[in-house]
């Protein structure tokens, strides 16, 4: 006996109605050793798939927190290393100040002064715990070693580099070397903002740079100004118009930073009321600098001292601002590091709890299936044959429904009849097919069909058509409708027609070697009506005239042809694009010679 007569043998012998269940996911065939299984392997998926889905989202959840761990630890790093090039750029600004002071001749008692910055900034270079590679071709910072080497023999040769009477363009030599550093380093500053992304940390991250831009600028500012009051004035507009420049983009940068982070000016503020006298007495040496640049007046060294340590104590603020900003990005990074630490702990334990429960979940069910199947068999094979009627139904449903039709149905909804005016249907078949049937296989002629409707199936999506069915060796195709296309059906239909004569021409017959097909097609156009047919197998189906017509054409038309009838000749006449040939013989007289059988 197979499977289905014992199950059904069994059934009686218990007297047991066979039950059907809505519910396909479980069912099997609890009688055989592979029904069992099979039931089985089924119970165990659908387990696995909830515990899966939840070590999914556990997991999905744990990677994320773990990304997020690591981005902030990324963030710290990058956060850390500004500071570290801040505090760089800030030595190597005071450097070239004092470097500059020292070749303007402001005194050489400020050797001893640059030479004691000079440590100083070494210790901060030295300290780094990364040297970022610089956009620069230039070997001398490729790394920390050569640099510092590059920065040492230019310290070491600043004597010799210029005369004892320094040269006014000496100075703009100094700033120029330094300046050319420090705004690699700014450049690289931006470059690792861009990396931090955006949000909160971003915006002092970019303030913070910004005001290293200020105090890059005001440094300069401040080696002019007191070139301005060592020597009596500037020597040409030039350096005017460089002094002026370098003000207004620090005072640029520093309105951008209070732009990027609301903290800075609050910062700004409160530095002004403990530092009120400082930016007043800055304040009018600027205007001294800025209404009589070019009034003949004494060298006052004096004054230019008093000028370098007021801007002195600006810059010194804005760096205290920057430290103040990183401070709290530093916190803030630690913090959320330490918070994105916890939840990654956590989630790491529910991932822990989900594996240690899986196989105990898995076992439990393992036993209750086995238990659940010596009671359950008289059900399995009907539900079986219940669940492939219906997944059957629903194939057939979307393969031989337009899709507006389908939604319809599924959504219980009644289709109506529906009335086409003007559409234009094709039908077709194998010349010869009865003979080449008789001489074939079953299964050669299925290969055939199967090769040969595939073709067309793919040949009739490039046009605007609708496959109606096809039955045995007849194809039938219908354009207009579901979907109306306003008086293109015709042409539509006609030129599907000639395209599947011209492939078929070349397609050969799977078992007959160099033996191509032949078709009959007929072509009608007129009015139709469309609607659904049947329940448990529905239909979409055209009725009327017109497709008792479209079938005549066909089997009265001549192999290889496409037969139109007088509509369809009068709509693709007024189209226009098609040569047609009016039959003058009788077209039974043609049929019966033609096919004889």
């Amino acid at each position: 006996m197979t499977s289905s007569h014992l199950d059904l043998a069994v059934m009686e012998m218990l007297n047991v109605k066979p039950v059907t269940s809505k519910l396909d996911l479980c069912e099997g065939n609890p009688i055989t050793k592979s029904g069992k299984r099979i039931q089985m392997q089924r119970m165990i998926c659908i387990t696995i798939l909830p515990s899966l889905v939840l070590l999914g989202l556990s997991g999905s959840i744990a990677v994320q927190t773990g990304l997020e761990y690591v981005r902030a630890v990324e963030l710290l790093s990058i956060i850390r290393q500004s500071v570290e090039q801040g505090e760089l750029i800030k030595n190597l600004q005071d450097e070239r100040d004092l470097s500059a002071l020292y070749v303007s001749l402001l005194g050489d008692e400020n050797k001893d002064i640059l030479v004691q910055q000079y440590p100083v900034t070494d210790a901060t270079l030295v300290g780094l715990t990364f040297w970022p590679e610089l956009d620069t071709p230039s070997a001398a910072y490729k790394t920390r070693m050569k640099f510092l080497n590059h920065l040492n023999r230019h310290r070491y040769q600043l004597d010799s580099l210029y005369p004892v009477y320094h040269a006014n363009a000496n100075v703009h030599e100094e700033i120029s070397f330094y300046s050319d550093i420090i705004t690699l380093l700014i450049r690289w500053l931006y470059q690792m903002a861009t990396e931090v992304g955006s949000g909160e940390v971003w915006k002092r991250l970019v303030a913070s740079i910004e005001l290293t831009t200020a105090k890059q600028h005001l440094g300069i500012e401040r080696a002019l100004g007191g070139l301005f009051f060592a020597q009596g004035g500037f020597e040409n507009p030039e350096e005017y118009t460089l002094y002026i420049k370098h003000q207004d983009i620090a005072n640029s940068s520093i309105y951008s930073a209070m732009r990027y982070y609301h903290l800075v000016e609050d910062l700004f503020d409160e530095s002004l009321m403990f530092n009120n006298s400082v930016f007043a007495n800055i304040q009018s040496m600027r205007y001294i600098i800025t209404e009589k640049a070019f009034e003949p007046r004494d060298p006052d060294l004096e004054t230019g001292h008093w000028w370098i340590g007021n801007m002195s104590v600006e810059i010194n603020t804005i760096a205290q601002i920057q430290r103040t900003l990183a401070m709290g990005m530093l916190d803030s990074l630690t913090e959320r590091q330490h918070k994105d630490g916890v939840s990654l702990a956590g989630e790491s334990m529910v991932v822990f709890i989900v594996l240690l429960l899986f196989p105990i979940i898995i076992n439990s069910v393992y036993g209750l299936t086995t238990q659940l199947q010596s009671y359950s068999f008289v059900l399995a094979q009907k539900t079986k044959a219940l669940n492939k009627e219906k997944k059957r139904g629903e194939w057939l449903l979307h393969r031989m429904l337009p899709r507006t039709v389908a939604e319809q149905l599924r959504r219980q909804e009644p289709v109506a009849p529906e009335v086409y005016k003007d559409v234009s249907v094709f039908f077709s078949d194998i010349v010869g097919f009865t003979e080449i049937s008789s001489t074939s296989s079953p299964i050669q002629v299925v290969i055939m069909l199967n090769n040969l409707y595939r073709t067309f199936d793919d040949r009739i999506e490039k046009y605007d058509v609708y496959k109606v069915e096809t039955i045995g060796d007849a194809y039938m195709v219908a354009s207009g409708v579901p979907e109306r296309n306003e008086g293109r059906h015709s042409s539509e239909i006609a030129t599907m027609a000639l395209d599947l004569l011209d492939v078929i021409s070349q397609l050969e017959i799977p078992h007959m070697p160099e033996q191509t097909f032949r078709v009959r097609i007929g072509i009608h156009t007129g009015a139709v009506v469309s609607g659904i047919v049947g329940a448990k197998m529905p239909r979409y189906c055209l009725f009327g005239d017109t497709v008792s017509i479209a079938s005549r054409m066909e089997s009265l038309g001549r192999p290889s042809r496409v037969h139109i009838s007088q509509p369809t000749y009068d709509a693709l006449t007024e189209t226009g694009g098609f040569v047609m040939k009016q039959r003058e013989e009788k077209v039974l007289q043609v049929r019966e010679a033609s096919e004889p059988e």
